[in-house]
């Protein structure tokens, strides 16, 4: 390779990084949902003004330039790590990512003025990025494997590149090689597999970021957005799960249905804000009184559901005792009122085999509406009223 090849090859480089951290920037501000990382922008934009300044230092015999570009090169990738830990919301100290990137960034240029050998920093400083592959393997395993599944791969894949591609940038230095005068193809694929390198880790932010969003939408999606209870859509597959057991095994399962009484006098007499602290308060007192294996949703208003697994309707019908009594002793304290809370309770279970969930769930609500004719404040097992 000429020395003109090495310095195309270098400017390439330097467009690819600056174009990448411009997208990912131009995301980033015009406000996409994602919430993609400011550090990748700003990282990829680093690493483009780091590798214009290292060819040029080179090729001019500057090493002060040169030894500035490595440093920030290294500081740029530190900011990429920093972003992919924040997109895989993995917990990490940033002060020890900052003072160890720093300590690499500055350590490469003392190691190369104090033995006055570039070569030296041009070492040292891919020992750093091979610390940085490390830390993204060690990242790839402290993801979440039901959000991240193609992230964890790619990450691998990313960690495992730039380890070998700094491996193979040291032997290509210790062989005397120089970014823009190589004349080996060895060092033109080094620096092929350097951009190769770039293009990875870019692709491994993109897809962290949207695996991210898209489990957030999922989770999002199965929870009630005021109460953080189950949303309808996770009550009824988890219902068409407990059925699918109950025909199949004759697995029990029960159904707990209610809402609050006289719902509607307190948002006409008190407003829809102390009408949303009711459903809290409602919300936190069900789940303090079930058990973990119960599934406890708000399909909408002011009616809840409990979803109880191998459990008979005599049983579920103690729960849904638990819970009216700590409605009762625990009353909705707002700065505008003070309120007693009571709410009526209909429970079922299935019957033979022509059941379906609808049918139970049904009759869940025939209990509840007895219990409601029947003075308010109690519990009803369907067949019972």
């Amino acid at each position: 390779m000429s020395q003109l090849g090495g310095i195309a090859f270098a400017g390439l480089h330097v467009m690819l990084l600056a174009t990448i951290g411009l997208v990912f920037i131009t995301i980033r501000e015009l406000g996409a949902p994602w919430g993609l990382p400011r550090q990748f922008g700003i990282g990829f934009l680093l690493s483009a003004l780091a590798s214009a300044q290292i060819v040029f230092g080179y090729a001019e015999g500057n090493a002060a330039i040169s030894s500035i570009g490595r440093g920030l090169s290294l500081v740029a990738l530190g900011l990429t790590f920093d972003g992919l830990t924040e997109a895989g919301r993995v917990a990490l100290a940033r002060r020890y990512l900052a003072a160890g990137t720093l300590a690499l960034a500055v350590g490469q240029g003392l190691l190369a003025w104090l033995l006055g050998d570039e070569t030296a920093g041009a070492v040292a400083t891919n020992i750093g990025y091979a610390t940085f592959g490390v830390l993204i393997l060690w990242l790839a395993g402290r993801l979440p494997k039901a959000d991240h599944g193609i992230g964890i791969g790619l990450l691998i894949v990313s960690g495992v590149a730039l380890v070998a591609n700094s491996a193979l940038r040291i032997g290509g230095i210790l062989m005397g090689a120089s970014p823009v005068a190589a004349t080996s193809v060895f060092v033109g694929l080094v620096m092929a597999a350097t951009i190769v390198v770039a293009v990875l880790i870019a692709i491994t932010a993109l897809v962290m970021v949207a695996e991210r969003y898209a489990a957030q939408v999922a989770r999002e999606a199965q929870r009630d957005s005021l109460t953080s209870l189950a949303s309808r859509r996770l009550f009824d597959r988890q219902m068409l799960y407990e059925f699918s057991r109950w025909q199949r095994y004759k697995r029990p399962f029960a159904v707990i249905l209610f809402d609050i009484d006289h719902f509607k006098r307190v948002n006409d007499s008190y407003g829809h804000d102390v009408g949303d602290q009711a459903l809290l308060l409602v919300a936190k007192l069900g789940e303090s009184a079930l058990r973990p294996t119960d599934l406890f949703a708000r399909l909408g208003g002011d009616e809840f559901v409990v979803l109880c697994p191998d459990t008979e309707p005599q049983a579920a019908a103690a729960l849904a005792a638990r819970m009216m009594e700590r409605l009762r002793q625990t009353p909705l304290v707002t700065p505008a009122v003070t309120l007693t809370l009571t709410a009526s309770f209909g429970v079922s279970g299935p019957e033979d085999g022509s059941d379906t969930v609808a049918h139970v769930v049904k009759r869940a609500d025939d209990a509840a509406y007895s219990a409601k004719r029947g003075g308010r404040d109690r519990v009803v097992i369907y067949g019972d009223s």
